[in-house]
């Protein structure tokens, strides 16, 4: 699942930055306003949004195992598969405003790519000071969803599997906050 995670989310963040830097062009060019103010408001408003379902899907989690605490993972299994699936509708019913990309997989333009984005990081050194974040960030929340969550909590006698949801709902929410 981490490695279908994964490949899905970098395809779909890689997707998403172009849909949204559109998006927001259009916008901007629509209303007058300036580009970098629609880019922070677009911005705060997907985060709140994504936030806010994603705590919605953690808390329904928990209610499912307290409404039904044997047959909660087939039923939290179930509702969160269909939610994926309704996404992919979702999605796919969007329009792509003749913005495909170039679905070039060639060596020369892969290398090129890479290479760009290794350029950037050796010519901008505010981005050599945020990737020991970034992987900072990778470790910790792995940390806390697998093993404080996923072990710790889980295996409580006082709280439980019904209560990771909450709690994860909790480390999503001082996240937005």
């Amino acid at each position: 699942s981490a490695t279908i995670g994964g490949l899905a989310g970098g395809a779909l963040w890689t997707s998403q930055g172009r849909f949204f830097t559109r998006h927001a062009l259009l916008y901007a060019e629509g209303t007058g306003m300036p580009h970098e103010t629609i880019n922070s408001d677009f911005a705060a408003l997907f985060a709140t949004y994504f936030l806010c379902f994603e705590m919605g899907a953690k808390l329904t989690a928990t209610l499912i195992y307290l409404a039904a605490p044997l047959t909660a993972p087939y039923i939290v299994f179930s509702v969160y598969t269909v939610v994926a699936f309704l996404s992919c509708f979702v999605v796919g019913s969007l329009l792509d405003m003749d913005d495909c990309g170039t679905w070039s997989f060639v060596y020369k333009t892969i290398s090129h790519d890479v290479g760009a984005a290794g350029r950037l990081v050796y010519n901008d050194k505010r981005l050599v000071l945020i990737i020991p974040f970034q992987i900072a960030f990778g470790f910790a929340s792995s940390l806390v969803v697998y093993y404080v969550l996923g072990t710790v909590i889980a295996d409580s006698p006082y709280l439980g599997k019904a209560y990771v949801g909450l709690l994860s709902a909790v480390v999503v929410l001082s996240g937005a906050i």
